[in-house]
């Protein structure tokens, strides 16, 4: 089985869309449909840094504007919102988000 790694969290705007209309044709789940019989599935991703970072500021920016994300994505605004997510007791990073 072959994975396929599709997200919109991109700084760009234009790539940002592309990715998200890539994944609407993704989660279509019809056997026919290229996500269809366990091709395509979503498991979320959480992206953090250290300090100011314009990339993820303004991929997070990017991802909770687009339609079909909103709620979808939660601000984690310091290392204890993080460990928190994460789960694991540790974490890297100091601001992030979490898109579903």
């Amino acid at each position: 089985m072959s994975v396929k790694v599709i997200r919109a969290d991109y700084s760009d705007p234009a790539y940002a869309a592309l990715a998200a209309e890539s994944q609407e044709v993704w989660r279509k789940q019809g056997p026919t449909d290229l996500g269809g019989e366990g091709r395509y599935t979503e498991s979320g991703l959480m992206v953090v840094a250290d300090g100011p970072n314009p990339y993820v500021k303004a991929s997070y920016e990017n991802v909770r504007s687009m339609r079909g994300y909103e709620g979808a994505v939660e601000e984690l605004s310091n290392q204890a919102a993080i460990e928190k997510a994460v789960g694991t007791g540790g974490s890297s990073g100091d601001w992030g988000y979490l898109s579903e």
